[in-house]
């Protein structure tokens, strides 16, 4: 009998071990060693189908982007460009990436805070779906730079969000756009087509997306005061693990933003979704093993992944597991550190796990997908290996990295 792992179906329990999407994590940690990444590419898959086949429900034109920042492993962006969604990049790496793996054009989008004139330039010279900018000054720019087009180049507007203490983007007023009609009305090159609201991250309850989608809606009449006017409506990412998300708060969201842009008179947008960790983050899942154990005080138990490599400030809903004492009751609260040099390297405080710890047991971390490349340090121990799960086979698509690679 197959028992799912914190509701994750390919994480499973076989005798009293652990297993991911069929293969013994006791195998896999003899072939490849700890700590370990290990992605699935049925799970990948299944969160993009899904993503897909329910939002489509409630909106007829409906445009889907991976955000790269979750996981850029080219692997990774691979499958997910073979589920028709687009990328959503920030840095020139992700958006030379996305046109290396041949992803759509159209279906390519940039937009962040440091937008350099060479990934302009680059995002000009192939003609990608958007620009979408978040200040005044990266639009002059852009202006600058459009002169040397033969081609018109659509463009967005991000707007800060709704949020407390959030400062990324420009502020939503009247004001502000006239100014940017005006700023355009010089650029025959450059064509607003969208607006970019996005709210947060970890966006448990259906009515953060909803208040979100009001907010930019509000946004969008402010706008058509000022002259302005939009088709697509970019309602950002900050969706949960799929494995968190259950699909009736995903429906929910569907049908509330839907329903909110019928009243508020905006039936033509197309709406733009920029899942990242939804759609990889409970796909990846960390091995580790246990180095050192001290119960003199408090219960601790050292690891060999710290927070170089599984950063808390990823913000990923870890959930933690003996792999080779599966079986055993979770439920004797336990701190788990990583190998740093430094009183910050703690992984969890009080996690629930098993009594009987010993050193070499492996530690089995869910939901940790997303954001531990992209915030990840290089503190000089070795990078661990990734592996996929593809056609049921173990595929080593990141091999292990010593620390010279940083020099």
């Amino acid at each position: 009998m197959k028992t799912k792992i914190s509701g994750n179906p390919i994480a499973t329990i076989r005798q009293n071990e652990a297993y991911i999407d069929g293969f013994s994590t006791k195998k896999m940690i003899k072939e490849f060693g700890t700590p370990l990444f290990v992605y699935s590419e049925n799970k990948i898959r299944s969160n993009c189908s899904n993503f897909l086949q329910i939002l489509k429900k409630f909106f007829p034109k409906l445009l889907v982007l991976y955000s790269f920042k979750a996981n850029y492993l080219p692997q990774i962006c691979e499958i997910i460009k073979s589920e028709k969604i687009g990328a959503e990049t920030v840095t020139s790496f992700e958006l030379e990436l996305a046109i290396q793996l041949k992803f759509d054009p159209k279906k390519i989008h940039l937009g962040g805070v440091y937008l350099p004139e060479d990934t302009l330039k680059l995002a000009l010279q192939n003609r990608i779906g958007l620009i979408s900018v978040c200040s005044l000054t990266q639009l002059n720019t852009l202006i600058k730079l459009a002169k040397d087009i033969d081609n018109t180049q659509n463009i967005g507007i991000r707007i800060v969000s709704p949020k407390f203490d959030r400062r990324i983007g420009i502020v939503s007023s009247k004001d502000n756009f006239m100014k940017i009609n005006d700023t355009l009305s010089k650029s025959p090159n450059l064509k607003l087509t969208t607006l970019h609201s996005h709210y947060g991250t970890q966006m448990m309850k259906p009515s953060i997306f909803k208040d979100n989608a009001r907010y930019a809606l509000n946004t969008v009449s402010l706008m058509e005061e000022a002259g302005l006017s939009i088709r697509q409506l970019n309602l950002g990412g900050g969706f949960p693990e799929a494995t968190i998300m259950n699909n009736n708060n995903l429906e929910k969201i569907g049908k509330d933003i839907s329903e909110l842009i019928k009243v508020c008179g905006y039936p033509h947008l197309e709406i733009i979704f920029e899942p990242g960790r939804y759609i990889i983050g409970d796909a990846g899942i960390l091995l580790t093993s246990v180095i050192d154990v001290n119960f003199e005080n408090q219960r601790w138990i050292y690891v060999d992944a710290g927070t170089n490599i599984c950063p808390i400030w990823a913000n990923n809903n870890l959930r933690f597991f003996c792999a080779n004492k599966i079986n055993s009751p979770h439920n004797i609260p336990v701190n788990i550190a990583g190998p740093l040099p430094t009183y910050m390297d703690v992984l969890a405080k009080k996690a629930p796990f098993i009594k009987n710890i010993e050193i070499n047991d492996t530690l089995m971390i869910l939901n940790t997908g997303a954001y531990n490349l992209s915030w990840g340090t290089l503190f000089p121990f070795p990078q661990p290996p990734c592996i996929l799960i593809k056609n049921n086979q173990l595929v080593e698509i990141r091999s292990r990295k010593n620390p010279s690679f940083i020099l």
